[in-house]
């Protein structure tokens, strides 16, 4: 008997690949079907397998491993964010994974979600759309956080040099921090030489599994949820 389901770790998942391992080929109901090769199939779970266990694909063991997640850095600097009552507003500064994270946790959660600080997304360079956000919005009140998990992201980079730009250097240190890859990296090499707040995304979380490290707990921490 050919063993066509395992089960994921420690999950109460089961993957079953049954339904796969009879193709049909033609068409109609005489169609012939073809059996695939069971050792082929084995030896393909077996290296998706090997990319979970040697570290490569994180995104399973974040949500329970301090050193993916970050949730102590990501908690403590929240804390020290939230002792400047003159910050009523967060805007965040990332596209597609490093943003829809943090977006769909606090629109699920908004019964939950602190009034203050306002958190407002920008997720592309549109120049109407970046005037209209700044518009309502003071400098002296915002904190500005930019994400790229590369550290290379042209629009991010865009985006965060005209936001720097607006809060004015003297603001830099207290109103200004960047998550992005921990080594490499423009916003990281920025930030060391700075000397500015930054948070780091493990490199074996992609990016749409992002909401698992600071880009998705920062924000979560900062509006009052626990993470």
């Amino acid at each position: 008997m050919n063993v066509t389901a395992a089960k994921i770790g420690s999950a109460p998942l089961t993957a079953d690949w049954g339904p796969l391992a009879s193709v049909p080929q033609g068409q109609g109901p005489t169609a012939r079907r073809h059996q695939p090769d069971p050792t082929a199939l084995h030896e393909a779970w077996e290296r998706l397998k090997a990319r979970f266990t040697s570290g490569e694909i994180g995104f399973y063991n974040a949500p329970s491993t301090e050193a993916l997640c970050q949730a102590g850095p990501s908690q403590a600097l929240a804390k020290k964010i939230l002792e400047n009552e003159a910050l009523t507003d967060v805007l965040f500064l990332g596209i597609g994974g490093s943003a829809l994270g943090p977006i769909t946790v606090l629109s699920a959660l908004r019964s939950k979600v602190r009034r203050r600080p306002g958190f407002h997304f920008v997720e592309n360079p549109d120049a109407e759309d970046w005037r209209h956000t700044l518009r309502d919005l003071k400098p002296e009140h915002t904190l500005v956080i930019s994400v790229t998990k590369s550290g290379t992201t042209f629009e991010t980079l865009a985006q965060t040099l005209l936001a720097l730009e607006w809060l004015g250097k003297d603001r830099w240190q207290k109103q200004f921090v960047g998550i992005t890859d921990p080594q490499k990296g423009e916003l990281r090499a920025f930030c060391r030489e700075q000397n500015l707040p930054v948070l780091d995304i493990a490199p074996s979380l992609g990016g749409r599994f992002s909401v698992f490290s600071p880009v998705g707990l920062l924000p979560m921490a900062l509006a009052g949820l626990s993470i």
